[in-house]
């Protein structure tokens, strides 16, 4: 009896050493969009718009991007050598739990949404204290937005560098 026991917990120490033996842990999500439930960040934005194509869009404006990446949310800050914020990228996860949080981004009173065509799944732009672009694509929404005085109101270039973004969103 003893011999069987043993025997036994051998096999299990050697099956639990086989399937603890990989280099590569195993994905927690499949590839493709993120959803909220994944332990998997975010893509980050700043690769989504790379800061040479930020330049020729803003008018060869010297810019240098910092990206925080997260769960739900991810962030790419471009700023020209005055610190002036040139060119923000955030992305978002558009279903959380029960919420569609690109959704609820139309609802408030300050937003007055205008309907953008061929961007995304479904796109509009806020024309309030800073024009901003809102994009949703598969599970994620992004926001795009110029907070320099000199490119604010600039929807052309906006539309611009969105294209390049969502194209490349996952």
């Amino acid at each position: 009896m003893r011999k069987v026991v043993i025997s036994l917990s051998l096999i299990m120490v050697m099956v639990f050493l086989a399937a603890c033996g990989s280099s590569q842990p195993a994905p927690t999500n499949p590839p493709g969009n993120p959803s909220p439930e994944s332990s998997q960040n975010l893509p980050d934005p700043c690769l989504l718009i790379i800061k040479e194509e930020v330049r020729e869009i803003f008018d060869n404006t010297p810019v240098d991007g910092t990206s925080s990446v997260g769960r739900f949310e991810s962030e790419c800050i471009y700023n020209d050598t005055n610190g002036n914020t040139i060119l923000t990228v955030y992305l978002g996860v558009a279903k959380q739990g029960n919420t569609d949080m690109f959704e609820a981004l139309k609802s408030p009173s300050y937003i007055k949404p205008t309907p953008i065509a061929g961007l995304g799944e479904d796109a509009f732009y806020d024309a309030g204290t800073t024009l901003a672009l809102y994009i949703r694509k598969g599970t994620l929404y992004a926001q795009i937005y110029s907070s320099a005085a000199s490119f604010r109101g600039d929807l052309t270039r906006l539309q611009l560098a969105a294209a390049l973004v969502v194209a490349r969103m996952p």
